[in-house]
């Protein structure tokens, strides 16, 4: 499944260096954004991936069958292959004592759950950490940075509507500890792009941009394959759009 797979380039990146026995700022991070039924028109034309578009590149993805949507879509991406069944709702979110989440959704039971990035870098004695500065109810996207068991050692969920509407600067020192903690960084959306990268303290981060899935426009002319994004380098010049990496 080409598609998924490409999230698993954040592998090579966090898990290509030994993890530390104690807890320190990781060096190296993988930044995951999300972006659901985003077209490829407006991956080329969104101002906040200009930087993306010009140090790195951009292209095109699908799933094994490219009808994947919905939280399955997501699932998939997290476990690099076609999720056959998908949690049919959230029935809650706990916080756990060390600031992580553990999801209480409607549960898959481990055997049909699929093993996904959060299980693999957790085994790896990586960080997986989750960032959403915006919702104020449970995003899919957490499936992608849960482990098997629907745990997420550090997030930052905003859990109020109304603090949707402020800036990062006042929501910044709750959210900072995730990306001075997690080897891989999941975010929903673009709201906490620019604040990832003025952020974090890694000297080297990998940026992916993903489309789970198509959106109902998209499918209705038949557009099944969706945009990705993805630059590497410093987060100064992954901002600046001087980053190394584009897509082949």
């Amino acid at each position: 499944m080409r598609g998924a797979r490409a999230a698993f380039a954040a592998l090579a990146l966090v898990a290509g260096t030994p993890a530390s026995a104690t807890a320190q700022e990781p060096d190296r991070q993988v930044l995951l954004f999300l972006v659901d039924e985003m077209s490829f028109e407006e991956a080329l034309t969104d101002p906040l991936l200009a930087s993306l578009r010009a140090g790195g590149g951009v292209g095109l993805m699908t799933t094994l069958r490219g009808e994947e949507r919905g939280r399955a879509a997501y699932l998939s991406i997290a476990a690099g292959r076609t999720a056959s069944r998908a949690p049919t709702r959230f029935g809650g979110i706990l916080f756990l004592q060390d600031q992580g989440l553990l999801l209480d959704d409607d549960p898959i039971p481990p055997p049909r759950r699929p093993i996904g990035i959060g299980s693999i870098l957790r085994r790896a004695g990586r960080t997986v950490g989750y960032l959403d500065m915006g919702s104020a109810l449970g995003h899919p996207a957490m499936l992608v940075a849960a482990d098997r068991q629907g745990r997420i050692p550090v997030a930052f969920l905003n859990e109020f509507a109304v603090l949707g509407s402020l800036s990062e600067a006042i929501l910044g020192n709750q959210a900072k500890r995730v990306l001075d903690t997690a080897d891989l960084v999941v975010s929903p959306g673009l709201r906490s792009l620019r604040f990832a990268l003025d952020t974090t303290p890694a000297e080297e981060v990998l940026v992916l941009v993903v489309a789970p899935s198509a959106s109902g426009e998209m499918r209705a002319r038949g557009d099944l394959v969706t945009p990705l994004l993805m630059d590497q380098g410093s987060p100064q010049d992954v901002l600046s759009g001087a980053g190394s990496s584009g897509l082949t």
